[in-house]
């Protein structure tokens, strides 16, 4: 598909098991070392990162005015998500970038942010939607 490059294997086993190429360099991340070491260690890193973006969202939305406005909801879920993306691959030395270039496309980045984004947001929005029923 668009989002693998030559070669690639599956997005779900390719995404795990190269996802830190900083704990095993580009060793870590061949198609031989689909070990479970590799990918556990991209999986735990990966959820650390993950959970340091979504505090960063918990706390940034808190901290508004209007915690429950599905515009900024969704504006401080894209906001951090961006945030999360130049860290990722303009901030941080390439050693500690998170390795997805290694396997997908540049063309697939904005789909996997983007993703990260809705992750982020979609609770909020929920919880809102809730909330407002509840009103009623």
């Amino acid at each position: 598909g668009d989002g693998l490059r030559k070669g690639g294997g599956a997005i779900g086993m390719a995404a795990d098991q190269c996802a830190q190429p900083y704990c095993m360099g580009k060793k870590g991340c061949s198609e031989e070392s689909a070990y479970c070491t590799y990918t556990g260690m991209g999986l735990l890193l990966n959820g650390v990162a993950c959970g340091f973006w979504a505090w960063l969202y918990w706390h940034c939305r808190r901290s508004m005015r209007s915690p429950d406005s599905f515009l900024l909801s969704v504006g401080s879920g894209v906001a951090i998500s961006a945030l999360a993306y130049v860290t990722d691959y303009y901030v941080v030395p390439r050693r500690f970038t998170p390795g997805f270039e290694l396997t997908l496309s540049r063309r697939s980045f904005p789909w996997l942010y983007g993703a990260v984004a809705v992750g982020l947001f979609t609770p909020d929005v929920m919880a809102s939607g809730r909330s407002k029923m509840r009103k009623w």
